[in-house]
């Protein structure tokens, strides 16, 4: 769990990195940008989590 927020911490911080690399300012609509790539790479997580937890059950039954 650690390792994943850390992840998703440091996808949110490198993006905006490479946007003030690129133009040398920030906006809001770079962080909003950012927040909306964390939250596919979030829902990423969600996806492999489920499939691996339906996979448990489906070995079980």
């Amino acid at each position: 769990m650690k390792k994943m927020l850390s992840n998703l911490i440091s996808s949110f911080l490198m993006g905006l990195f490479i946007y003030y690399a690129l133009t040398q300012t920030i906006t809001w609509g770079a962080v909003l940008a950012c927040l909306a790539a964390v939250g596919f790479v979030a829902l990423g997580y969600l996806a492999a989590y489920a499939f691996k937890r339906n996979r448990k059950n489906a070995v079980k039954s």
